[in-house]
């Protein structure tokens, strides 16, 4: 039996959503002199943009992990803007830096420990893989032209609050916008629960309400 990559949807979130464009920017984390000495190019000029929810308007968003049985999790606002392209690979990949330069692997395994994963920082690679689950809460439903590929496989169609997991250790994937419109989704990444197990293995949609 092949190994089951992605699950859409996995679950869905129902009620009524904060608005999303209210989000506070995360700040780049990597300085602006390393970037410009080993060409680093900006995480959120070509591939997405991503924010924290606001802790007070936006503080449903940060509720979801949980009802989704994910502990201890770090939320992300991401926005891919027509025209930003995320090239195909697993997030496995991006804590197993190969690069000559030692100084530059060095640098970009900093970056990585100080983004998006930052919460997860103190893990080593083997416990994020043991213990981290992450997905996806679409918070628009899908326009022609938002594009993701997961496992060799286009995912279309979705709905306001499906919820796509996928196991970021081994499903090869990639995102791109060429529609006219954002496409906006929360990531989330977190410790995997006995609630997270039992959605897992529910033979039925899991449907949670906010």
């Amino acid at each position: 039996m092949k190994q089951e990559l992605y699950r859409m949807p996995w679950a869905r979130i129902t009620g009524d959503f904060p608005d999303w464009r209210l989000h506070r920017p995360v700040e780049d984390r990597i300085p602006e002199h390393i970037r410009k000495k080993f060409n680093i190019p900006s995480m959120a000029s070509h591939k997405l943009w991503f924010a924290e929810p606001d802790p007070v308007t936006q503080a449903k968003f940060l509720e979801i992990p949980k009802m989704l049985g994910l502990a201890d999790a770090y939320t992300t606002v991401n926005v891919q803007h027509p025209g930003q392209t995320t090239p195909m690979h697993t997030d496995k990949e991006q804590s197993n830096f190969s690069h000559e330069d030692k100084q530059f692997k060095r640098i970009l395994k900093k970056a990585y420990k100080l983004g998006t994963d930052a919460p997860f920082g103190h893990m080593s690679n083997e416990e994020q893989y043991d213990k981290l689950e992450r997905c996806f809460v679409f918070l628009e439903d899908h326009q022609p032209g938002h594009v993701i590929i997961l496992d060799g496989e286009y995912v279309t169609g979705w709905r306001r609050g499906d919820v796509l997991w996928f196991d970021w250790r081994d499903c090869l994937h990639a995102t791109c916008n060429v529609s006219h419109e954002i496409r906006p989704l929360l990531q989330i990444m977190g410790h995997r629960t006995d609630k997270w197990r039992d959605i897992h293995a529910s033979s039925r949609l899991t449907e949670i309400g906010i």
